[in-house]
């Protein structure tokens, strides 16, 4: 015989009482440490890792270095590129960053320590637990039901971007105060609920989704007699046009647009683009659902352009799409969170899917951080179905195994993470056709002095994509150091400069091959090149001077 609704089957709680906040009292909050201190253990094997990956653009940036840049932290964007590609405002994010510079300097002898800033992630990716457990319970779970959605959460090892790359932090933060401004919202608390808002959306812009998902939290689950509440949309709406008025100042309403080799999908038509995230959402629900195969990398040519919207893995993401949207529409009244986890999913999602507009990335792990919740809140209501039915104890120990599991497979991924030799192997295993993946090992094993591997691992880059100015800059080096041809020298920086022709640098180091190889024609014509272009390029008076000596 089932359950009356609203009774408690085995720690589980069902039916009517998802209508009603849970109460807050002591073991709410255990609930809430629980979920931190799993996110500590699942993660705490990052915190002997160096900087790698993207964290070089923090320790190029002096502007996020020190506390004392807060003005220019305020009021210009999260970094500045030529190419247009970063150009973001994410200063929640910057401060935090410059926090971390500042009490690493309190250690050793000035220089940039990283544990400081890995145990900052951690700690972050812990806050953003807690608080979902917390918010599972607000929707009406049971605290067994909501611990397992803040587990599922706090180990998941599609995480490990976020959490291991410190310069991904903002994702993190987006999430922490997102999933903060949801329960600061559900509590009735306006005020604080626009300042979270804002700390969100002032660390990524894909907090948006957050609005969107509160809304249909007001709708599928609402407190008392009004769906909605006008006097609550007050602080979140001013501090969405804050936000808005302060970005564009910050950007003076340039936007970033996305480059090939990182979103060739921001390169095509739109119904190319729209096709392609939705064989990008399979490949994030795949992993969601079984996170084996992970990579750091899925830029061009992992992913290929899907030209037709009847290719069988945008058929399935669409039938996948159908089946959780009838779910939602059918079991709206009867049971809401799978409705709220379908809709997290939906919003939380909407702003970096590819499919409104085209983003810096046709796909990335880090992009399911805060998404993951829809993940957390479907188990928990498994949980809850498989309670009403009697089967509370097998289900619970499902979970148990599913959590053990994902964290120790977070443990083992992070591992991938220690340096950057070590990822960028992984990488090219993982995302063989990613020319960026062996442009990064070939940088990589250049930097640890091994020109010959890094040669190889950049001329496997160029057979995927020859256009890269950076990518033969890079070979030229190379060969060079390992004393090939003179002409296959030569040729990489040529190349370099053909798609690239800025590219101070490669020229530079051209005048120099041709100046060894006698060359004296050829180097003058690049020198008069240099002189035309940067006229006050640092180098200039030396190369004119080797010029004059060369015989």
């Amino acid at each position: 015989m089932a359950p009356p609704r609203g009774a408690r089957v085995r720690g589980f709680r069902t039916g009517s009482e998802v209508l009603e906040p849970t109460r807050r009292d002591r073991s709410n909050w255990i609930v809430a440490g629980v979920c931190a201190l799993a996110a500590i253990l699942a993660f705490a094997n990052t915190l002997g890792h160096g900087f790698v990956y993207d964290d070089a653009l923090l320790l190029g940036e002096p502007r996020v270095q020190s506390l004392a840049a807060w003005r220019e932290i305020l009021t210009q964007p999260f970094f500045r590129s030529a190419a247009n590609d970063i150009d973001v405002w994410r200063p929640a994010a910057s401060l935090s960053f410059a926090l971390d510079f500042t009490i690493s300097g309190w250690f050793g002898d000035g220089a940039p320590n990283p544990p400081v800033f890995h145990v900052g992630n951690v700690l972050w990716h812990a806050a953003a637990s807690a608080l979902a457990g917390l918010l599972a319970l607000r929707l009406g779970l049971s605290r067994a039901a909501a611990l397992a959605a803040g587990l599922l959460f706090a180990v998941h090892p599609i995480h490990t971007e976020a959490v291991a790359n410190v310069y991904q932090r903002q994702e993190l933060l987006a999430a922490t105060f997102g999933f903060a401004f949801l329960l600061a919202h559900r509590a009735g608390r306006g005020g604080w609920a626009g300042v979270l808002f804002l700390l969100a959306l002032a660390s990524k812009e894909s907090a948006l989704g957050f609005l969107p998902f509160a809304l249909a939290l007001d709708a599928l689950l609402p407190q008392g007699a009004r769906r909605f509440r006008p006097r609550a949309w007050i602080g979140p709406a001013l501090a969405l046009a804050i936000y808005l008025a302060l970005r564009m100042q910050a950007l003076d309403g340039v936007q970033p647009r996305p480059m090939l080799l990182e979103n060739p999908s921001g390169t095509v038509s739109a119904l190319e683009r729209i096709a392609t995230a939705a064989r990008v959402q399979t490949l994030y629900l795949g992993l969601l659902a079984w996170p084996f195969g992970l990579s750091s990398d899925y830029s061009f040519d992992q992913i290929p352009i899907v030209s037709s919207l009847r290719d069988p893995r945008v058929l399935l993401f669409v039938g996948i799409a159908a089946v959780a949207l009838y779910a939602a529409w059918h079991w709206r009244a009867t049971r809401p969170r799978v409705a709220i986890a379908v809709l997290a999913y939906v919003c939380l999602f909407a702003v970096t899917s590819n499919v409104l507009f085209p983003i810096g990335t046709i796909a990335a792990e880090r992009l399911v951080y805060a998404p993951t919740l829809a993940a957390g809140l479907l188990v928990a209501e498994a949980l809850v179905i498989a309670a009403e039915r009697g089967l509370g104890r097998a289900a619970w120990v499902a979970a148990t195994a599913i959590v053990l599991a994902a964290g120790l497979a977070s443990v083992d991924r992070n591992r991938v993470w220690a340096d950057d030799v070590t990822l960028f192997r992984d990488q090219v295993k993982t995302a063989p056709r990613s020319a960026k993946g062996h442009l990064n090992l070939g940088i990589a094993l250049q930097r640890a002095g091994d020109n010959e591997g890094a040669a190889r691992a950049l001329e496997t880059s160029l057979a995927i994509y020859p256009d890269n100015s950076h990518t033969w800059y890079s070979l030229g080096v190379a060969l060079y150091n390992v004393r090939a041809e003179p002409k296959r020298v030569v040729q990489a920086f040529d190349n370099a400069l053909r798609y690239g022709p800025m590219h101070h640098d490669a020229r530079v180091k051209l005048i120099l091959v041709l100046l060894q190889l006698h060359a004296k024609d050829d180097a003058r014509r690049q020198i008069e090149e240099l002189a035309r272009l940067a006229p006050a390029h640092p180098q200039l008076p030396e190369l004119r001077a080797r010029l004059a000596a060369a015989k």
